[in-house]
């Protein structure tokens, strides 16, 4: 009888190609989504430096902005 068909070597591959799916998944939950901008910026531009400081001093959260109306701007 051929290595190959031996009831040992079955049960091994079972085993083995059980073990590797199982680490593949949980592998899975520690990937990084997503590829910093800055990769694809032109250095020193503004919008790299800013990306630059949100990476150094960490996410503060979203935008704050300030809306004038009704502003005279001829004085």
């Amino acid at each position: 009888m051929p290595f190959v068909f031996r009831k040992t070597t079955k049960i091994f591959t079972l085993v083995l190609t059980v073990l590797m799916v199982t680490i593949g998944v949980l592998s899975c939950s520690k990937l990084l989504r997503g590829l910093n901008q800055n990769v694809s910026l032109v250095a020193h531009s503004d919008i790299f430096d800013y990306f630059e400081a949100l990476y150094e001093y960490g996410f503060a959260g979203p935008p704050g902005y300030v809306i004038f109306n009704n502003v005279d701007y001829s004085s």
